[in-house]
């Protein structure tokens, strides 16, 4: 009897240990299911990453994959910078272990509240800090249907701040070249921008001027005033890293962002190493930026008929009127042509007249003499 009741007590435990396993995993899959929601941010840079230099982070847009009656309330991108001997770890770092440096709020609308929508952080590195860790990562606020709020967060980027690589001095050169940042074109908006349409955007190529190219990137901002001081949100035109500085070439939007009223403006820059005789070992970034245009609506853009019945109409009249202002010439020519045919015709009258009377005359004398 104790032996049965000795199986038994180890078969609960296994089967407690079965079942607290299957809700383990379980637990792991909704949270990396929930974690893969949302990609993770992409951090601009290429050819290293030092002290003192400028940097982005992007968080990606896109389809998400909520559930039913789920929507986004408000997405953010947050950028840390860990203490010394600090290691990467969920949420990249803590209060007591990491400082935020960077970090971007946006407010979902009803017309976006079930899309990742993209945002755009920079910063620059702080100096002395060689084999810091700067990661990054998104967040966004989800509601279900019911109203009860939860939060998913995206994997953790990170990269590793290097030391300045120090320039290595030639005893036999005496003379410093100075050096010139890439140089390039402004870009420009085509056209008038018109609510509701996938705007697009003229880039031209850049001179690296010797210069060694690290990346380039084209984004566009939305603005609320005329000098878009007020930027609403950024948006990447085309993925950072995939265009060379000597592209020249026209870019649609991918989406159509923005609505009447507001302002836009394409930013075009590259960055590049910064050259061995720097003190500071800061990258450099040069960024060309267009005029700022107001997105109008569709109906300003429009051919009314009313106006083009108007410029028929001008036209009509404008010949009309030059029609009139040619007649009086035709007119005097038709009568001095006129005035010429009769006087030829009374000379000739005239003339055949006197004729005539030297005829009669003559005739009258020789009858005489005859008689």
């Amino acid at each position: 009897m104790q032996i049965k009741t000795n199986l038994i007590g180890k078969n609960i435990k296994v089967f407690l240990f079965c079942i607290g396993l299957f809700f383990f995993s379980l637990s792991q899959d909704l949270a990396n299911a929930a974690t893969n929601k949302i990609p993770a941010p992409t951090i601009g840079t290429l050819l290293g990453f030092f002290p003192n230099g400028k940097y982005t982070a992007i968080s990606s847009g896109g389809n998400s994959s909520l559930e039913a009656g789920e929507t986004i309330v408000s997405y953010d991108l947050t950028v840390v910078y860990l203490d010394a001997g600090q290691q990467v770890n969920a949420p990249c770092g803590t209060a007591d272990n990491g400082t935020v440096i960077a970090s971007v709020r946006k407010e979902s609308t009803p017309q976006n509240s079930t899309q990742f929508l993209p945002l755009l952080a920079t910063w620059n590195n702080p100096a002395n800090s060689e084999f810091r860790i700067i990661c990054a990562f998104s967040s966004y606020q989800i509601k279900n249907a019911a109203g009860a709020v939860s939060f998913l967060k995206s994997p953790i980027s990170y990269v590793t701040i290097l030391p300045v690589p120090s320039p290595s001095a030639s005893p036999s050169s005496t003379v410093v070249s100075e050096i010139v940042a890439p140089s390039g074109t402004k870009p420009s908006v085509s056209g008038t921008p018109v609510a509701g349409t996938k705007f697009k955007v003229s880039v031209k190529s850049w001179n690296m001027n010797g210069n060694k190219f690290e990346g380039r990137s084209v984004y566009l901002k939305l603005c609320d005033d005329s000098e878009c001081k007020d930027v609403i949100n950024s948006y990447p035109i085309i993925e950072t890293g995939t265009l060379n500085f000597d592209v020249a070439k026209t870019l649609t939007m991918p989406k159509v962002v923005g609505k009447e009223g507001q302002y836009i403006q394409v930013i075009d820059s590259v960055s590049y190493p910064a050259p061995a005789t720097s003190e500071s070992g800061e990258d450099q970034l040069v960024e060309l930026s267009s005029s700022i245009k107001k997105i109008e609506s569709e109906t300003v853009t429009s051919a009314s008929p009313s106006s083009m019945s108007t410029a028929s109409a001008t036209a009509t009249a404008i010949a009309t009127e030059e029609a009139v202002a040619q007649e009086p010439d035709i007119n005097a020519t038709e009568i001095i042509q006129d005035s010429k045919s009769s006087s030829l015709n009374m000379i000739i009258l005239i003339f055949g007249i006197v004729i005539a009377i030297l005829l009669i005359v003559l005739l009258t004398i020789l009858m005489k003499r005859k008689k």
